[in-house]
């Protein structure tokens, strides 16, 4: 069973510090009951903490099951309060901020109910309002109405005030309805202008009550087996004690060959509960059952811990490959995510690899750690399952596993193509290799492929060095009128090509008559910022698995849609993590949504339209898993014009 409870970015809240009595500690409420917030010190064990809080060690694992494994200093954990049960939500009213000029009645009328609906809950409101004041107002239909209410009430809509790190996305999920349909039901509201306070009408789908699902679930019976536990059973089944007893009333101690009732999961969640399901669905759309596909994902989101860059970065890794499941679902694809968090350790993986429903999912992303990719790879393998290999360059697993998928073209592979597709493409040209001593191993193995493939075709080169002639003027002498060279350094750092970047601008100064095309590094796309013009100048050329161009209207239209489903932006990396989460997930869930399982048998068919990562997968050999072959050439035309082909 899975022992790392995962919950979504959005609906992480904030823990506060600990105080030396258990009354002082933090508290939260999660699904109306109250926790305790405790954080674990030095040497501490369970004995310890059950004695401080009066509870059990079973009490503890029910609601923190990563505590499975043992205890860590520093390490959270939520222990029940005693006797305590959080106050739930009020659904029944919502709260309206009193604007400048309103009234009693307009509000009133407003939101379709009478004037004394809110005095009612408002006794204050009847000696006036004031700008600024905060109203609760009943729900339409949630109290009960005199005559004169009924008149006013259209039971269509519900009321929503705009709580702090909700968002678009999130409401929409809340009350069951999609962002299109929110926006549709408030054509005022935008991304811009959601802010906290901010009132909503709402038409939740039918179903929903002030905001709650309905919650009977359909049910089995289960024969309780010897020494089992209601905790135990709970984890065998991916649900929670709480879930039990809600469909056994009164139930007490088990004991062997008694029969209970095990409520079966629902096949649709949303992501707030999904994600803090142990193994749970963490996405489903399921409109048409037809051709419906199971994905897991597999990556160190790390949710135990202090948030870091790295987890953030597969959390938005996450967030993209979703909106490839939303864009899918509005094709009619029936979808269902698994997320799992490996925390990068392999005693994680095994409890995940463990749970049942891994074994029939159609294909699993991940994980990210090169220590865990062999392990899972050899469990995709017995089970027939295909396995993608996004993040680690290093691993070479898809050379000897057939279901593995690399998405990043290896090293050896990339200088390989970029060499055979750089002399196919300037090889008349007369090349040049400017060479900074300072930093001479930087890009060795690239320089000698090239070098040894140009004499392999008798192609001749120079080598000029520019830390001891900054002003080229050697070069400047060779070259004769008109001349038209190709130019390569021996370097990809930011200051190596500031060198030569202000060296090549100032010859081409001084040289109209020459035709220069630069050719550079995939880290050079981070430095435009400082050198696009001068690479624009220069003709520059680089080679790079990941490129998306900052003025296409489609990378413009992602980054909207990405800030208007999470409100937030992507992180500044390269690659963008959102983006590549959202170009695989488009590539393999297209794959598998028109071929099947055994879609590695028409990969020449399945093409790519990807915003920043093409693919084109190829064996190696016939033993072999598939490795991606496809990158780009990114062309910096002297007409400020910025081109991207795809090499395959």
């Amino acid at each position: 069973m899975i022992v790392k409870k995962i919950f979504f970015i959005l609906f992480v809240s904030f823990i506060g510090h600990l105080s030396l009595f258990a009354d002082n500690f933090p508290k939260k409420s999660i699904n109306g009951k109250g926790f305790y917030l405790y954080k674990v010190n030095s040497a501490e064990g369970f004995y310890s903490i059950c004695k401080k809080f009066d509870t059990t060690k079973e009490e503890i694992l029910q609601y923190n099951p990563s505590a499975k494994n043992g205890l860590k200093s520093g390490q959270e954990l939520l222990i029940p309060i005693k006797g305590v049960t959080q106050k739930k939500e009020d659904t029944s009213s919502f709260i309206h901020t009193v604007s400048v000029g309103e009234t009693i009645y307009a509000i009133a009328r407003k939101y379709h109910i009478a004037p004394n609906a809110i005095i009612a809950l408002n006794p204050d409101s009847e000696k006036g309002l004031r700008v600024g004041m905060k109203l609760k107002i009943p729900q339409t239909g949630a109290v009960n109405p005199n005559e004169s209410q009924k008149q006013d009430m259209t039971g269509q809509y519900i009321y929503h005030t705009i709580a702090p790190k909700e968002t678009l996305f999130s409401v929409a999920k809340k009350y069951g309805i999609t962002i299109d349909d929110l926006l549709k039901q408030n054509p005022e509201l935008s991304s811009s202008n959601f802010t906290i306070g901010k009132v909503i009408k709402i038409a939740p789908k039918k179903g929903l009550e002030n905001g709650i699902k309905r919650n009977t679930p359909e049910t089995f019976p289960y024969t309780v087996k010897k020494k089992e536990t209601l905790y135990s059973i709970a984890q065998q089944f991916g649900i929670t004690i709480d879930d039990i007893k809600a469909c056994n009333p009164g139930i007490g101690e088990i004991k062997k060959d008694i029969i209970i009732n095990i409520p079966k999961k629902e096949s649709s969640t949303d992501h707030s509960q999904a994600l803090s399901d142990m193994g749970g669905k963490a996405y489903n759309y399921a409109e048409n059952e037809t051709g419906k596909i199971d994905i897991a994902v597999l990556l160190p989101f790390m949710l135990s811990q202090k948030e870091n860059t790295r987890s953030a970065l597969y959390l938005e890794y996450y967030q993209g490959f979703l909106l490839a499941v939303d864009s899918l679902k509005k094709q009619g694809t029936s979808i269902d995510v698994y997320a799992y968090d490996t925390e990068g350790k392999s005693s994680t993986l095994d409890n995940i690899l463990s749970d049942p429903q891994m074994s029939s999912v159609d294909l699993i992303i991940g994980p990210a750690d090169n220590s865990l990719i062999q392990k899972t790879a050899s469990f995709a393998r017995k089970n027939g399952i295909g396995m993608v290999n996004v993040f680690s360059l290093k691993n070479d697993e898809a050379n000897r596993n057939a279901n593995v998928f690399q998405t990043n073209i290896p090293h050896s592979f990339l200088y390989s193509e970029t060499v055979n597709e750089l002399i196919k493409q300037f090889g008349d040209k007369q090349v040049v290799f400017l060479i900074d001593n300072e930093i001479p191993d930087e890009k060795k193995d690239f320089i000698n492929l090239v070098k040894s493939e140009l004499q392999h075709k008798n192609i001749q080169f120079k080598d000029y060095y520019i830390d001891s002639d900054p002003e080229l003027t050697a070069l400047n002498n060779d070259l004769s009128e008109n001349a038209d060279i190709l130019v390569i350094n021996n370097s990809s750092t930011k200051n190596s090509a500031g060198k030569i970047l202000a060296s090549l601008s100032k010859l081409r100064d001084d040289r109209p008559d020459l035709s220069i095309t630069l050719f550079g590094y995939p880290e050079w796309q981070t430095y435009t910022k400082e050198y696009l013009n001068n690479f624009h100048k220069l003709n520059t050329v680089i080679f790079t698995r990941f490129y998306t161009n900052p003025t296409d209207s489609e990378w413009k239209d992602f980054q909207k849609k990405f800030y208007f489903w999470y409100n937030k932006d992507l992180i500044n990396a390269n690659p963008k993590y959102g983006l590549l989460g959202f170009d695989t997930g488009m590539y393999f869930l297209n794959a598998l949504k028109k071929y099947g399982k055994d879609f590695e048998n028409h990969l020449e068919t399945i093409t790519s339209s990807s915003l920043q990562t093409d693919f084109k997968f190829q064996k190696i050999d016939d033993r072999s898993g598939f490795i991606n072959k496809s990158f780009y050439f990114v062309y910096f035309k002297p007409s400020y014009i910025i081109e991207k082909r795809v090499i395959k």
